[in-house]
């Protein structure tokens, strides 16, 4: 996935996530960090490598 989609889509789509993960669980979980953005590591390489990411994002708080 992440091959497929400009910079600015990543943004977009990781404040829709934040927003959307917000909105579920009722508190504010942070997404952004460093292998967002690189490319050999990113979660989103695979969108069930994005799904995993938010998950283990939200159960860590």
């Amino acid at each position: 996935m992440f091959d497929r989609i400009d910079s600015f889509a990543v943004v977009e789509l990781l404040l829709e996530t934040e927003s959307e993960v917000e909105k579920t669980v009722g508190r504010y979980v942070p997404l952004a960090d460093e292998s967002i953005l690189d490319s050999t590591r990113s979660p989103l390489r695979r969108l069930q490598g994005w799904f995993d990411y938010v998950t283990d994002a939200v159960a860590r708080g």
